[in-house]
């Protein structure tokens, strides 16, 4: 049997994404990670401010260095070191993993890639929210044509779940 990697993908920012990839984590009882991890672990390295505390913040603040954020992930993949990618390199060293948040279509594909060489069966969740008031970022819609499947969050938190588990 093989170990599975779920990326969680979305078309737009709190789409349901971190829900989908926590419920996941919980019902397979396995590592949950984000693209911002990789990110937070990189802007850490450069502050000196743990990462532990930037995320602390971040809880209660969601805004909280968001454009920072966004810039040092798109010099992490301009570098041709994306986030995605980098959480490969930060994985447990076995079981199923979530990892969810990649902003880039290429992205997208070379975590895939690179996933499927280390052994990974790789699925890919498209979540998206009609309701969503757009947050202008970096997300590419392209994302999507990458995905095995599409939920669409739009009932709510015990719906939300239902569909994931139809999926794992």
């Amino acid at each position: 049997m093989s170990k599975k990697l779920y990326l969680v993908v979305s078309d737009c920012p709190q789409s349901g994404k971190t829900t989908v990839s926590t419920f996941i984590a919980s019902h397979k009882k396995c590592e949950r990670m984000s693209s911002s991890d990789a990110i937070l672990f990189r802007v850490s390295e450069l502050t000196g401010v743990p990462a532990e505390e930037i995320k602390k913040r971040r809880m209660t603040d969601h805004n909280f260095c968001r454009v920072e954020l966004i810039a040092e992930g798109n010099k992490m993949a301009d570098s041709g070191y994306p986030p995605g990618v980098a959480c490969l390199d930060m994985l447990p060293s076995a079981g199923d993993v979530v990892i969810d948040g990649i902003r880039r279509a290429w992205e997208l594909a070379e975590t895939i890639k690179r996933a499927k060489k280390m052994g990974f069966e790789v699925v890919v969740i498209g979540v998206t929210r009609p309701d969503v008031k757009i947050t202008k970022d970096n997300t590419e819609s392209e994302l999507f044509d990458f995905i095995d499947y599409r939920i669409v969050n739009d009932r709510g938190l015990k719906d939300l779940e239902k569909k994931v588990l139809e999926i794992i």
